[in-house]
């Protein structure tokens, strides 16, 4: 499968805005990089949006989502306190969709980065460090043999 089907595939899961950046980053890397984005299951908006409805008041929807946390707190705001968590589950029945969509872009974002080689000043990408092999050696070896 190659990037534009899995895109079109999945255009629902993703936030619009940021389609055309992940195009790109699929794009420009490498096959085996783009495997682990590619074969991963993502969440579905419109099933978070149906968990979200109808045991949202629980968390259910957060939990889905990946938002333990906030799953949790919702939870605990509908046992302890009633009437917090309904109002957070009628705000999150506009939320959870954009919400899904966000975690599964961070999550594809995430492989992608973790794919990719360290680039920062200090440390050296794979093709830096082998280009480092490429000099000459300067130490002799029959040098060590003339102390025995």
């Amino acid at each position: 499968m190659n990037t534009d089907d899995f895109l079109r595939m999945n255009a629902n899961k993703f936030p619009a805005l940021q389609m055309g950046e992940l195009r790109a980053q699929l794009a420009t890397s490498d096959s085996r990089d783009t495997y682990p984005v590619m074969s991963t299951e993502y969440r579905d908006p419109y099933l978070a949006l149906i968990l979200s409805f109808f045991f949202g008041v629980f968390g259910v929807d957060r939990f889905y989502v990946g938002d333990i946390g906030v799953g949790f707190g919702k939870l605990a705001l509908t046992v302890l306190g009633g009437i917090g968590g309904v109002i957070w589950w009628f705000v999150d029945l506009f939320l959870i969709v954009n919400r899904t969509r966000q975690r599964n872009y961070e999550l594809a974002e995430s492989y992608l980065r973790y794919a990719r080689p360290a680039t920062d000043d200090g440390a050296k990408s794979a093709d830096t460090a082998t280009a480092d092999t490429d000099q000459p050696d300067t130490h002799d070896d029959e040098s060590d043999f003339d102390d025995f």
